[in-house]
């Protein structure tokens, strides 16, 4: 092997460590590359040596021949480096083919690992999304059935308290119709009868004592009751009459009214014409004959009329 062929084998294995010591493992390469560099100056100082001798055996006399055993050492020499340098070669070239293997597994290692963490980071901002887009609907739904169970109890709670103020005014209205309605009989009781029968009323108890109070009666006498079975005692004064039932613990159930000196509570008095009647208790009245008959305060009153439609005759019962 000449010095050229040598150079430029050292020079291709320069290259492979160069590129070696470009990859992951740069560190493993060099040193190996160093180790073999190591050994291929071994071999390029043997072979040089060789090269000597087989110059300075060249440089003796033509007929000086070389011993047998020298020449075949130099020849075997040779062939050993040479062989050297191609097994060193080799080696370079599949330890550089180690050295590469792993960087393209790493390489694809990084980029399923890439792909995998793009993946999970898609999936995430997505269940984000989800879960943000789940939350909105969530809070919308429930601020509109927040907004109608509030309208729904608004209205019922309106609706409750239109219906007790209904039911507080009719029943206050009940209560003053009904107050109104014992105050205007009781008023009547007590007072059917203006003047002299002021104290008189339908239903009372004529005791002695009240009887005694109206003065000495023209007539007084008893008879079939009219107001259910039993007697009847009947006072007979100058402007008006009493009828007692006797039967029923002296109760006065109908008065009668003769002439003008005496009026109901209304002011409706004997002589008074129809018209009159009509304008004091109004046209709502019912007519049997010559009556026209009138209910008010619970209590009843009869007008009799002449032919004429004045007022001859009075009774309240």
């Amino acid at each position: 092997m000449n010095n050229k062929k040598f150079t430029a084998m050292i020079g291709m294995l320069g290259i492979s460590v160069m590129l070696a010591g470009c990859s992951s493992g740069a560190d493993t390469v060099l040193a190996s590359g160093e180790e073999l560099g190591e050994e291929l100056k071994e071999e390029k100082i043997a072979v040089k040596s060789v090269e000597d001798r087989t110059e300075k055996s060249s440089e003796k006399p033509s007929n000086q021949e070389l011993e047998e055993d020298e020449v075949e050492d130099i020849v075997v020499s040779k062939e050993t480096a040479k062989e050297d340098l191609e097994k060193l070669a080799t080696e370079i070239a599949e330890e550089a083919e180690k050295l590469e293997e792993p960087q393209v597994e790493e390489t694809k290692e990084e980029q399923v690992v890439e792909e995998q963490e793009d993946t999970a980071n898609l999936e995430a901002e997505q269940a984000a999304a989800e879960k943000a887009e789940a939350e909105k609907l969530a809070a919308e739904q429930a601020a509109a059935e927040k907004a109608e169970a509030e309208k729904l109890a608004a209205e019922q709670a309106a609706a409750e308290k239109a219906e007790a103020e209904k039911l507080a005014a009719e029943q206050a209205a009940a209560e003053k119709a009904e107050a109104d309605r014992i105050a205007a009989e009781q008023a009547a009781a007590e007072a059917v009868v203006s003047k002299s029968l002021s104290d008189l009323y339908i239903g009372m108890i004529m005791t002695d004592e009240i009887i005694a109070g109206l003065g000495t009666p023209t007539q007084q006498y008893t008879a079939p009751s009219c107001h259910g079975s039993g007697t009847d005692t009947i006072y007979i004064y100058p402007n008006f009459g009493l009828n007692i039932y006797e039967n029923d613990g002296s109760k006065l159930y109908i008065i009668e009214l003769y002439n003008a000196n005496v009026s109901t509570p209304q002011g409706a008095k004997v002589g008074m014409s129809k018209a009159e009647i009509i304008s004091i208790y109004g046209s709502s009245y019912d007519e049997f004959g010559t009556i026209i008959s009138y209910t008010t305060g619970g209590q009843r009153y009869d007008f009799t009329l002449d032919g004429n439609g004045i007022v001859t005759f009075i009774e309240i019962f």
